[in-house]
């Protein structure tokens, strides 16, 4: 059921602003709504967590509403990103914050039991993150980042002997070796003279399309070391919407970096 806008209010001469409350991914979030006079509609998560949507002066509510219930999926998930970003990890826990995993944003649930365990609900939109140590921060922190490297080295694995066939090599060099590791400017890095791969820690985070793109275009360059036109004529033929994936974890997912 949708909730009414709370509050309109004049703040320029020719601006007005409204707060709508939208419900998704079981949380309240807040967007606040600005009527200028625009011919397209803006709509921006700020890194604070903050959700702006820009619409033109006479949009009516009705259209408003159904802007925001389309793209309220995405909206969640670049909140949860957000939080995910600014909060310390054992922080997140013990506020039963939410993580983004493969573009599913997940709510933490904290348990005090023996033994340690991390796992991802059945289709209920929970982490599961069980300790004997629920009270120490540095532990919890610990064990969900040895959970996450694990859980997603395994995961890219998967998808590196998926992608790999296609390179036409594997009858000379076995699949490339893989390490997971946090880095501020690249989602991943290829060394073929040492045919191993790096993939970021924060790529886990990333939809499955995004995340392949980035495990072909790493596997690409075990081939073609350049960024040439065969190292793209390549990508064209294996993933012919490698730019529309591109675009989506630019978009979407560098705030995670």
């Amino acid at each position: 059921m949708k909730l009414p806008a709370l509050k309109h209010e004049k703040i320029g001469r020719k601006t007005m602003k409204a707060t709508y409350m939208l419900k998704s991914e079981g949380r309240r979030i807040s967007v606040e709504v600005l009527f200028k006079p625009v011919k397209t509609t803006r709509l921006r998560v700020f890194p604070d967590g903050r959700v702006s949507l820009t619409v033109p002066t006479h949009a009516p509510e009705r259209w408003v509403w159904d802007v925001l219930e389309q793209k309220s999926a995405w909206i969640a998930r670049k909140v949860a990103l957000a939080e995910q970003q600014r909060t310390g990890t054992a922080e997140l826990v013990r506020a039963s914050g939410i993580v983004v995993i493969l573009g599913t944003p997940l709510r933490i649930e904290l348990s005090h039991a023996r033994p340690k365990r991390v796992w991802v609900g059945n289709g209920d939109g929970k982490l599961y993150l069980q300790s004997p140590k629920a009270e120490d921060s540095a532990a919890l922190e610990r064990q969900l980042d040895a959970w996450w490297k694990k859980t997603a080295a395994l995961y890219f694995t998967q998808l590196i002997k998926q992608w790999y066939p296609l390179l036409g090599r594997e009858e000379q060099l076995p699949a490339p070796q893989i390490s997971v590791k946090k880095m501020r400017t690249r989602w991943g890095s290829c060394n073929w003279q040492k045919n191993k791969i790096n993939l970021n820690y924060y790529l886990f985070r990333a939809t499955p399309a995004c995340v392949e793109f980035v495990i072909l275009h790493e596997l690409a360059h075990l081939r073609y070391p350049k960024h040439d036109k065969d190292f793209y004529a390549f990508l064209d033929r294996q993933m012919p919407d490698w730019k529309t994936r591109k675009t989506t974890l630019d978009r979407d997912y560098t705030t995670a970096l």
